[in-house]
């Protein structure tokens, strides 16, 4: 369950040969609960085994990820940390680490604050400064066609840390805008980031795709706030049915209702 902060319900679109993203909202939202239940999603993904997942900038020492498949997300010992759903319909998620500084805090790679299905997902990714812009990426490819909300599942150890999200389409570089958080721990979250310390919450955006090969590349990065441990649990990617379609269901359930009345 989820306590919605909307920061924004804007339609972008963005024509690249043909193809285009809207995006109808993008928020971020505090969490009530944090188990997630992946029945009906398109794809899914979570950090299954405890330990942080960047130890160092790209190029530094240790684990670092460039447009790397979520599925093979590994820690500096070679342990492969995550669990992907095996019946996707969508193309690969992409997780490529900024140009900004993460340090691995091992001890917090420990701490849980969501299930998936039942199991524990963990998801340190270690500490960043306030105002670091580019900390990672996450790219969903091959969309396909239709409305999508995407969801991630985060937290931070600090309750009075600012993000922002930037979203871009198709492999662009340009940012098609960007959507800020208030403080975290203003998101009305119940469930703490870590123990019993810091928020977790969930950033949330409706995209509706037109053609089969749509990709959405979300930036995330710090504003404001303390200096601490931060988290990346997984994903959620679930198809939302066109209006058609729920009014056949609603339809089909009064010939339903009305045939047992006879």
């Amino acid at each position: 369950m989820h306590l919605r902060f909307t920061l924004a319900a804007i339609a972008v679109s963005a024509g690249v040969a043909g193809a285009a993203i809207t995006v109808n909202s993008s928020s971020f939202s505090g969490v009530t609960s944090g188990a997630v239940n992946t029945a009906g999603t398109a794809d899914w993904g979570y950090i299954s085994v405890a330990g942080g997942f960047f130890d160092s900038n790209l190029g530094g020492a240790g684990a670092s990820y460039s447009n790397t498949s979520f599925g093979t997300v590994s820690n500096n010992g070679g342990t492969v940390l995550s669990t992907v759903s095996g019946a996707s319909t969508i193309g690969t998620v992409t997780l490529t680490e900024g140009t900004t500084g993460t340090d691995t805090i091992g001890g917090q790679g420990n701490v849980s604050n969501y299930t998936f299905d039942g199991t524990t997902a963990h998801g340190s990714y270690g500490n960043f400064a306030p105002n670091e812009a580019n900390i990672w990426q996450m790219t969903f490819n091959d969309l396909g066609i239709g409305q999508y909300e995407i969801t991630l599942y985060m937290g931070h150890s600090e309750n009075n840390r600012v993000f922002d999200m930037d979203v871009s389409f198709d492999g662009g570089s340009t940012t098609e805008f960007t959507t800020t958080s208030p403080q975290i721990g203003t998101l009305g979250s119940t469930v703490a980031a870590y123990g019993s310390s810091g928020s977790a919450f969930t950033y949330n955006i409706d995209v509706t795709t037109t053609s089969a090969t749509d990709d959405l590349t979300l930036t995330f990065g710090g504003v404001s706030g303390g200096f601490g441990g931060a988290i990346l649990a997984g994903y959620t990617v679930t198809p939302i049915p066109e209006p058609s379609t729920c009014a056949l269901i609603g339809l089909a359930g009064v010939a339903v209702f009305l045939r047992r009345r006879r």
